[in-house]
């Protein structure tokens, strides 16, 4: 899918945001940090629980100064995310959380619209290609659904090719997922801007 679409259609695109240095370090330190699998958060009961059946992947614990580092570098952006989508958000931003899916992990389509969250993002750090060799991956694309308002586009996700070093950030209440990776190792950090209490 084209980034300039995408753009036009309400996702914020930043193909720069994070160096290949940056991006080789974050690797390494969830290459070597304590790996857990990634939860999901049910509405229903309002808990958090594996499920292999929605979700395949892992949260890894990388060195907190490298974790501050990265939440400020997102803080940054968010006088211009609050412009983009017209909200102000909480003073507190939810904590970047670094992510490795291996051959097979997925992220069955789901929103990610409670417990406060506005808006997400979702930043690579590494490159998607054909063959997923050579420290890429194939397969893992990031579909997002509801961007055209038309019942023809209801079950039509676009999806982002992935390049090491970009964020993609898009509304929270958006249904979206990660497909099966089917070769290498997927890198990524996901983080989130909540709700201003003084917004309805």
């Amino acid at each position: 899918m084209n980034l300039h679409i995408l753009q036009k259609l309400g996702v914020y695109i930043d193909q720069e945001f994070l160096s290949k240095d940056e991006c080789k370090e974050i690797r390494q330190a969830i290459r070597e940090g304590e790996q857990v699998a990634a939860n999901v958060y049910s509405k229903r009961d309002q808990s958090r629980k594996i499920d292999p059946e929605k979700r395949q992947s892992l949260f890894a614990k990388v060195p907190a100064t490298l974790a501050a580092k990265t939440d400020r570098k997102i803080e940054a952006l968010r006088p211009r995310l609050e412009e983009k989508f017209n909200e102000r958000f909480a003073a507190q931003m939810e904590a970047a959380k670094f992510l490795l899916y291996r051959e097979g992990h997925f992220f069955a389509p789901h929103t990610d619209d409670q417990l406060g969250r506005r808006v997400n993002l979702s930043i690579y750090l590494n490159d998607q290609t054909d063959h997923g060799d050579d420290g890429t991956y194939s397969g893992g694309e990031l579909k997002l659904y509801g961007l055209v308002d038309r019942p023809e586009w209801n079950n039509r996700g676009m999806s982002l090719r992935g390049q090491g070093g970009m964020l993609v950030a898009y509304r929270a209440d958006l249904v979206h997922e990660v497909t099966p990776v089917l070769c290498g190792e997927r890198y990524a950090i996901v983080a989130r801007f909540l709700q201003h209490q003084g917004n309805s």
